[in-house]
């Protein structure tokens, strides 16, 4: 269990409580960052996972990033929005092949503060994404990350809504032209959404 506090005007307030599976947990960093003329806490914590597919071809490359966006004033709340945008992962690595085939981007508070900046973010923020175009092949996950299982996979010039968007992947719904309907999560920089 990891117990997050904060000292906001020489009063300390618990932000969280976090449990963490098996692993002794750290924060990699907490900053307050403002986003539309509001303040924000971000929280990042890191922790140990040797998670491994089921096939044993990848796992997590060092440590797992646990990314928390709260609203704080007399007490912290989280605000899921920013947190499910911002998400949580780690570097994934190949085993066959000894590399990493997936960066998480949110590792370090530079990438949130640029994040934060990015025309993506402001465009996300504003309710200004809803659809986007496949710049080159790209696979279709069930999940949030990069993984060696897909449900499909989507060509250039293929067209798809966006539904969410999470640590650079896209939640999207894409329809092909008989009308079958795939869902699932594609990388946001395989689209014109990140380009």
């Amino acid at each position: 269990m990891c117990f997050c506090f904060l000292e906001i005007v020489k009063k300390k307030i618990l932000v969280d409580e976090i449990e963490i599976p098996s692993s002794t947990p750290r924060i990699n960093f907490i900053s307050e960052e403002k986003i539309k003329n509001k303040k924000y806490i971000f929280l990042s914590i890191k922790y140990s996972e040797n998670y491994r597919d089921f096939k044993n071809r990848v796992n997590y490359s060092g440590e797992y990033n646990l990314i928390n966006v709260y609203e704080c004033k007399d007490s912290c709340k989280i605000n899921n929005e920013l947190s499910n945008y911002f998400g949580s992962g780690g570097d994934v690595f190949d085993l066959n092949n000894s590399k990493i085939v997936y960066k998480f981007p949110y590792g370090e508070l530079k990438s949130i503060q640029d994040e934060i900046k990015s025309k993506l973010f402001n465009q996300w923020l504003n309710n200004g994404i809803d659809r986007g175009v496949v710049l080159k092949k790209t696979n279709i996950n069930d999940i949030d990350n990069y993984t060696p299982d897909r449900i499909g996979y989507l060509v250039k010039g293929d067209i798809f809504k966006v539904k969410k968007i999470s640590s650079r992947w896209l939640n999207i719904t894409y329809t092909n032209k008989n009308g079958r309907i795939t869902t699932g999560w594609i990388s946001c920089k395989d689209t014109n959404v990140c380009n």
